[in-house]
């Protein structure tokens, strides 16, 4: 008795749920007219194309053909809406904004109700050294690249908001000595400058190899191993380890130049120093002794003193030379009769007289006279 029940119970819940739904048209479709007498009404398709783009239809169902809403779906980035919702997932189709042209960015895409493509608004003046480049997309947001900067003997020609130029070569004639300088920017016009003057000592690069965009470093000359030159100053870019033969010119007798060129860089012209070989006792330097360090001797001279001196300064240079007088006479004994080579001139004794008389004016100089006793 129980199972009867239960199952006139489902039967009835399937008869009403029947009669509910049978009241509903199918998805996409709504009753248009009302069924009179009979059960059946007439069925008409929703009319999704009524909708305008950017739009879907919603509520159409039963007896209501719905009304225009806005889509579902929502619009990503630099898209818009192309069209209406075609169905009632309320997808509306999507197009993407195009890009704009170099210096100009889309603003305005998919804004409003959606179905806007915005336009292109122009970008300005470019940052200073940049121009407008190309856009990817409509996303685009002004982007920049650097002007063209170009390599020394160049400039940029051609450059613009929305270009970024071409490197053509200088024209004109480079001075000599001179070299094309790198331009420090983007629109910066030729110029040259003066080439690398080296310091004694050094020579630079661009003797070997010439360079209208260089300067020339600086390389040190070569070594100096005899010390019979030194080098001098560069004259210009082209001069090539000039240099000068060591000179004693400013030296006296009895010296010679030394350090000529002995150091790195070897640009010294030295200094004045005794010559290197001693001369004996009774010898005196006669020449200078060049870069050598070696002088010319000659004997000690034995004239241009008066009697009774002697030549002092031998065995060195001329200049050290002097007369001194002798040492070795005695007043009233003896006298100087000749020149000495050192402090012992030769001698006589004084003169002797006969009786009643005695000397006087006996000097180292002189052998006196006899004159009589006054006693």
């Amino acid at each position: 008795m129980q199972r009867l029940s239960l199952a006139l119970v489902i039967l009835c819940l399937q008869w009403l749920c029947s009669e509910v739904w049978a009241q509903y048209p199918a998805t996409g479709f709504y009753y248009s007219t009302a069924g009179g007498s009979s059960s059946t009404c007439t069925k008409d398709a929703c009319a999704f194309s009524s909708c305008p783009r950017g739009k879907k239809l919603t509520g159409c169902t039963g007896g209501n053909p719905g009304t225009c809403a806005a889509c579902t779906n929502t619009i990503p980035a630099g898209s818009y809406y192309s069209t209406f919702a075609p169905d009632s997932n309320g997808n509306c189709g999507l197009g993407t904004c195009s890009s704009c042209p170099q210096g100009f960015k889309r603003s305005g895409c998919g804004s409003g109700d959606g179905t806007s493509e915005g336009s292109c608004v122009s970008c300005g003046t470019p940052p200073a050294g940049k121009y407008w480049a190309p856009n990817v997309n409509a996303l685009s947001d002004c982007p920049t690249e650097d002007k063209r900067k170009c390599s020394a003997g160049f400039y940029n020609v051609g450059a613009s908001d929305t270009a970024s130029g071409n490197c053509e070569a200088c024209t004109g004639t480079l001075p000599v000595g001179k070299y094309w300088v790198t331009p420090a920017a983007w629109d910066s016009a030729c110029s040259h400058d003066f080439k690398t003057v080296c310091n004694a000592g050094f020579f630079s690069s661009d003797i070997a190899n010439p360079s209208t965009t260089l300067p020339g470093t600086c390389s040190p000359c070569p070594p100096l191993t005899n010390n019979e030159f030194y080098y001098v100053s560069n004259a210009n870019f082209a001069s090539n380890c000039p240099k000068l033969t060591c000179s004693d010119s400013t030296c006296a007798i009895g010296q010679y130049i030394s350090n000529c060129g002995a150091e790195p860089p070897y640009t010294s012209p030295g200094t004045c120093a005794p010559c290197t070989n001693a001369p004996t006792d009774s010898q005196v330097y006669s020449s200078k002794g060049g870069w050598t360090g070696t002088c010319a001797v000659e004997g000690c001279p034995t004239t241009g003193c008066a009697l009774g001196q002697y030549m002092s300064g031998c065995g060195g240079a001329p200049s050290a030379l002097q007369c001194k007088s002798c040492t070795n006479a005695v007043t009233g004994v003896s006298f100087y009769v000749g020149i000495g080579i050192s402090a012992t001139c030769a001698l006589q004794n004084c003169k002797v007289c006969g009786n009643g008389y005695y000397t006087a004016g006996c000097t180292t100089l002189a052998d006196g006279t006899c004159t009589g006793c006054t006693n």
